[in-house]
């Protein structure tokens, strides 16, 4: 998916991983990638007080929603959006990474995976599965990066569901 993806890309500004090479070993399909040492995730272990400034915020949550919308109008879901899958460059710009949960819409099959904290409830519950989920994953992704919290730190299925509602029915302190 990520060779096919950066293949259509005309330069670099979607933000997928840059594929070199590709191999089979033991029957799997196997792909080089540019070697990237940094993930959003090591960014907000070194950051203060565990979260990414504002603007730095903003810059990489553009990054990614330029990469979902790319993906999206090739008819993509990544299915795996979070901070470890965000890598950096040497000079900060984000390239997507991990492409093992991804699929075509059109050929959607019943299987998603995915890393329970990040995974949209309708995927838990079944239902039909479209970019939006993506979308929920960026979501738990940013909350991640500004607080430095794991916004869902579910251990289970039904505790992430749970969670999920919880959060929904919340009403803010000053509504």
């Amino acid at each position: 998916m990520a060779k096919e993806l950066q293949g259509r890309a005309s330069d670099e500004r979607y933000g997928v991983i840059r594929v070199l090479d590709t191999f089979q070993f033991r029957g799997h399909n196997c792909l080089v990638v540019e070697l990237l040492k940094r993930s959003l995730k090591d960014v907000v272990r070194k950051g203060s007080a565990g979260r990414i400034y504002p603007r730095r915020l903003r810059e990489y949550t553009g990054a990614i929603l330029d990469f979902l919308l790319y993906a999206k109008g090739r008819g993509v879901v990544h299915a795996d959006i979070k901070p470890d899958n965000i890598l950096l460059t040497a000079d900060g710009k984000v390239r997507v990474n991990d492409f093992g949960c991804s699929f075509y819409l059109k050929y959607k099959t019943q299987t998603v995976g995915g890393t329970l904290p990040y995974m949209a409830p309708e995927l838990l519950l079944g239902y039909r599965v479209t970019c939006a989920v993506d979308m929920w994953a960026l979501g738990c992704t940013v909350a991640e990066l500004a607080t430095g919290k794991v916004l869902f730190n579910s251990q289970t299925y039904k505790d992430h569901l749970h969670r999920c509602i919880e959060m929904g029915s919340e009403t803010p302190d000053d509504a």
